[in-house]
């Protein structure tokens, strides 16, 4: 699939791979932690992270330009 069908399927709560990735690894839409300023409580937006199975929590991922052209994404 592109990447726009994978971003569609990533909001709708779906984990996306992309075929040349190394097994376990995968890309979701994760919440960030409530961020408590002045006494009152901000939800920041969701963020794209990725993990692999050497790595299982998340970290922030930023797609390249060949992962925005690619049209190897695939369900993770």
């Amino acid at each position: 699939m592109t990447f726009s069908e994978a971003l569609e399927a990533i909001r709708a709560g779906r984990s996306l791979r992309r075929q040349r990735w190394s097994a376990g690894r995968r890309v979701y839409l994760a919440a960030p932690p409530l961020i408590h300023m002045g006494g009152r409580v901000v939800l920041p937006p969701p963020i794209l992270e990725v993990s692999n199975p050497d790595q299982p929590w998340g970290s922030p991922w930023h797609a390249t330009s060949p992962d925005l052209l690619a049209t190897d994404w695939e369900v993770a």
